[in-house]
């Protein structure tokens, strides 16, 4: 068994799956256990036994419940089994070549450390680069920033499971935006950073995120930022006010946006 298990959640996408599956042919040298879960999907998933080095579980919720509910159900697998690490892709999303190791080695190196992510490259549906989104790496940084948006890109992330027993599992009453508020308790209490290096590719589908499940998740964004909001904090008012915009801002013209300010950073 691996310490490292990859907890991919899938619904109704055989063709991202198998497209995230094929890239952890990668990662050469690190082996990890793929938690493959699926919510229910209309049509039958299939997954292979292994991938290259990599051993393949798969789990199978009956009904369709949500992002936060299948996750949860990987999670309980995750530490029921006894595993050290916990990595976040998910499908459709590619790897670079040996992220797992390179995530493992820092956490290694730093045991204060709880909860890394990476910088991410997002393109085109043809493979193009649109922008490389790059994360703050301290944990002071990370303090202050998180209250604007969250810090962790959800599929590049690698936890320590022995933080369940403490803070718990994804949170359910937050729905679309599960991840950041779960981050937050994380970085309330642990030491967390982010490596400075691109370790996953992202392709942008304007058409993939629905224009109620958008709202839905800025909804909930918005929730999380009164919930954890700090009066002394700038970027707490920051956070806040960003959020209402976006409600109102159009999905290609804040893609728009985000590839201007990767551009000018470079």
């Amino acid at each position: 068994m691996s310490e490292i298990a990859l907890l991919i959640p899938v619904y109704n996408d055989q063709v991202g799956l198998n497209q995230t599956l094929e890239s952890l042919l990668k990662e050469t040298k690190e082996k990890v256990d793929v938690v493959v879960v699926d919510d229910g999907s209309k049509e039958p998933i299939y997954v292979p036994e292994t991938v290259g080095i990599h051993h393949i579980i798969f789990i199978k919720s009956e009904v369709n419940k949500g992002i936060e509910h299948v996750l949860n159900l990987g999670l309980k697998y995750i530490c029921d089994n006894g595993y050290t690490f916990v990595a976040r892709i998910d499908a459709g999303d590619t790897i670079e070549p040996n992220r797992f190791y390179k995530q493992k080695q820092y956490m290694l190196d730093n045991p204060n450390y709880m909860l890394i992510g990476s910088n991410v490259r997002h393109t085109d549906m043809d493979g193009k680069e649109v922008f490389i989104e790059r994360v703050p790496l301290s944990t002071e940084e990370i303090k202050k920033k998180m209250h604007i948006n969250s810090c962790f890109p959800h599929p590049s992330v690698m936890f320590r499971t022995v933080i369940i027993e403490d803070i718990g599992v994804y949170h359910t009453d937050f729905p679309a935006a599960e991840d950041y508020e779960f981050f937050f308790r994380i970085m309330n209490k642990y030491e967390v950073s982010n490596l400075d290096e691109v370790l996953i590719r992202k392709e942008i589908n304007p058409n993939s995120i629905s224009l109620s499940r958008r709202k839905r998740q800025l909804y909930s964004r918005i929730k999380i930022q009164k919930k954890y909001f700090k009066p002394l904090v700038l970027e707490s008012y920051v956070g806040i006010v960003k959020s209402f915009i976006l409600l109102i801002a159009p999905n290609k013209i804040i893609i728009g946006i985000k590839s201007l300010l990767s551009r000018s950073s470079n």
